[in-house]
């Protein structure tokens, strides 16, 4: 909102006081929210994963299954459930 007022206004608006001041009572009154509501473990996966072993006694559909569940895990692609209340 402050990028878009800097467009529209003349002059510094870091050394308005009012905005300032608006700013910091928008801050109090809405204080920014976790990006995620919960972190999950991913242990039961790798635990999963670990039967599937050796990989050459494996089809190819479990084996792609494995690659791309840990290819997932590693890249940190992951998604967050949101949690609804």
């Amino acid at each position: 909102m402050k990028a878009a007022l800097a467009l529209i206004l003349p002059g510094d608006l870091g050394e308005n006081l009012l905005l300032k001041r608006y700013f910091r009572g928008l801050s109090r009154l809405r204080p920014p929210k976790r990006k995620y509501h919960f972190i999950w473990n991913p242990d039961k996966v790798i635990d999963l994963l670990r039967k599937y072993y050796p990989n050459e006694k494996l089809g190819l559909d479990d084996l792609s299954m494995k690659l791309v569940t840990l290819l997932a895990l590693t890249t940190g692609h992951r998604m967050q459930t949101p949690e609804f209340n």
